[in-house]
């Protein structure tokens, strides 16, 4: 059974699997278009190790999807309000992040360095949170929770709004069952290369690797790459370019050998008004296999208040059959 075969919208789901199985259940929910998740199965942070692996990746696919979730390892949730109706839920939200970066260089002035935020400090240690580096005349070696080649080279479209996510390709080898892994890159001119190793977190899942390149020229840039993972093999394309002040992102991102997605497109255009606005807007399209596709579309501001100071808001609509999302966000953000 899955909950794509259930017919009609699905506001919320409750899982209640093995933990190994409910990353692959949340993304059928997404792709089925369930707006909440409540996670009533443990084996996630509280065991660490792989199950923090577990939990960030399940957070990346709800992001990804724009569900909300509860748990995981809870017993439910409690609603105190008269209405039930969870399409009119707001909430606060408030949180601090703070970043170590470190920095040298050799006798033989070769750079090194690494960065990692306060709470992946575990994640850190074991190589899953947070990223060192190398780099000198022979490119840049970057090693831990780094991006892939591919992805790197075609990157994600212009974001919209305070917290809101859903501008981010569903590159393959994105979950952190691939975090733990190298990324290569050698920049000559306007030319960068690009080659990655992803190392599995888990028995079951596969090895990936990818491979990418970026040309940039007379404000234009282009980037294409591919990957593959198992037997699943990857392809993607992207183009960048200013018209009239105006940026514009094309991304396409073909999929062969993978029973859940088989492809994405996105097309996201931004704008800055003066020197402290600026707005952007982004629609992306993601082909389900034995599903409807997942449609959204998002658009927002971004203010400069000074100081470090940021006002951002946003509104995303979509999802599957296009009628599943409906979310807004205002918040400021700080940078010291």
């Amino acid at each position: 059974p899955s909950v794509t075969k259930i017919p009609g919208p699905v506001d919320l789901a409750v899982l209640c699997v093995p933990a190994d199985e409910v990353v692959a259940v949340a993304k059928e929910c997404g792709r089925k278009g369930v707006k909440g998740l409540v996670v009533i199965t443990a084996g996630f942070r509280e065991i660490g190790g792989e199950g923090i692996a577990r939990e960030e990746e399940l957070m990346k696919v709800a992001r990804r999807y724009g569900m909300r979730v509860i748990g995981p390892n809870c017993m439910g949730i409690v609603n105190t309000e008269s209405s039930s109706n969870a399409d009119n839920e707001t909430q606060f939200d408030s949180r601090i992040r703070l970043t170590f970066t470190m920095s040298g260089t050799t006798d033989a002035g070769i750079a090194f360095g690494g960065s990692a935020r306060a709470d992946n400090a575990s994640g850190a240690a074991a190589g899953t949170g947070g990223s060192v580096y190398v780099s000198g005349d022979f490119g840049k070696i970057t090693m831990g929770d780094v991006g892939s080649a591919h992805e790197s080279a075609t990157g994600d479209l212009a974001g919209v709004g305070y917290t809101l996510s859903n501008n981010e390709m569903g590159y393959l080898g994105g979950g952190t069952a691939h975090d733990e892994g190298v990324n290569w890159s050698y920049t000559v001119d306007n030319l960068t290369l690009y080659a990655s190793m992803g190392q599995p977190q888990s028995a079951s899942a596969s090895n990936q690797s990818g491979f990418g390149l970026k040309y940039s020229m007379a404000g234009i840039t282009v980037g294409v790459g591919t990957a593959d993972e198992g037997t699943k093999e990857e392809t993607s394309a992207s183009i960048r370019a200013d018209v009239a002040g105006v940026g514009i992102t094309a991304i396409v991102i073909d999929r062969d050998n993978d029973t859940s997605v088989s492809g994405e497109t996105g097309l996201s255009l931004s704008y800055a008004v003066d020197s402290n606005l600026s707005v952007a807007a982004f629609t992306r399209s993601t082909e389900n296999v034995g599903a409807a596709d997942s449609d959204y579309t998002g658009v927002g501001f971004s203010m400069n208040l000074g100081g470090g100071a940021t006002l951002a808001g946003g509104y995303v609509s979509g999802g599957a059959d296009g009628a599943s999302l409906d979310k807004m966000d205002l918040g400021l953000k700080f940078a010291f």
